[in-house]
C-alpha cells in the first residue's frame, strides 16, 4: 500500500470518528429538549414562585462562564414543574420512588432591581433566566446521585455544556434518599383544597 493510501485509510477513520462524536452529542441534546418540552403544561411544585436567597440562588447557577455568572447578590424566584412520570411520588406525603423517566425542571428568574437598591418580583411571563433539569433513569445510571442526570438550560431550553457537580452535591445532601428537595411541596390539606377550588371554577 502506497504512502498516500495510508494516509487517505487514516484521514478518512478520524473524519468518521469525529461525525460519529458529533452525531452521538447532538441525539443527546435532540433527547434533552424533547424531556423537558411543553414543561409549564406540567404540574407545579409551588403555587406561586417562591423567593430565593441571594447566597442560595448563587450557588444554584448553571455551567456558565465566570464572567456570565449570576450576580451572587440578586435575589431570585423559582417555580418546580414535574412531569406526569414522577407526579405522584413528588407529590406524596413521606419519600416515594420517583420511577424512571421522571422529569423535574426548575424555572429561575432573577428580581427586579428598584430605587434605592430595593428589589421587586419580575415577570413570571418573561423568558426564564435559567432551567435546571432533573431526569430520572434506571438503577446503576448513577448511583452516587440516585440515578438522576443533571443539566441545565437556558431560558429557552437550551441544553448548556459544562460540569453540574454543585447540583449534584447539593442534591446529595438532602435528608431525603430520593435526592429531590421538596420542602417548598403543598401539605396534602392545601392540595386538596386547591383540587376542590377547581373543581368548583369548573361549576
Amino acid at each position: 500500500m502506497k504512502a498516500w493510501q495510508k494516509t487517505f485509510i487514516l484521514i478518512y477513520g478520524l473524519v468518521s470518528i469525529a461525525l460519529l462524536i458529533v452525531n452521538a452529542a447532538a441525539q443527546s441534546r435532540d433527547r434533552r429538549v424533547e424531556a423537558i418540552r411543553n414543561y409549564r403544561t406540567w404540574a407545579k411544585g409551588n403555587d406561586k414562585p417562591l423567593y430565593l436567597e441571594p447566597s442560595v440562588g448563587a450557588r444554584c447557577a448553571g455551567p456558565l462562564p465566570e464572567d456570565l455568572k449570576p450576580n451572587p447578590h440578586v435575589p431570585r424566584y423559582f417555580t418546580v414543574y414535574v412531569n406526569e412520570t414522577g407526579r405522584k411520588a413528588f407529590f406524596a406525603k413521606d419519600d416515594a420512588t420517583f420511577p424512571s423517566g421522571s422529569v423535574i425542571v426548575k424555572e429561575k428568574y432573577p428580581a427586579i432591581r428598584r430605587a434605592h437598591g430595593a428589589y421587586s418580583a419580575p415577570d413570571f411571563s418573561a423568558t426564564p433566566e435559567l432551567l435546571t433539569v432533573m431526569i430520572k433513569h434506571d438503577p446503576g445510571y448513577d448511583k452516587a446521585n440516585g440515578d438522576w442526570e443533571f443539566f441545565a438550560c437556558d431560558g429557552n431550553g437550551n441544553p448548556m455544556r459544562g460540569s453540574v457537580k454543585h447540583c449534584q452535591a447539593c442534591h446529595q445532601r438532602t435528608a431525603s434518599p430520593t435526592h429531590v428537595f421538596r420542602y417548598y411541596v403543598p401539605s396534602p390539606t392545601s392540595q386538596s383544597l386547591r383540587a376542590f377550588a377547581n373543581l368548583l371554577s369548573q361549576i
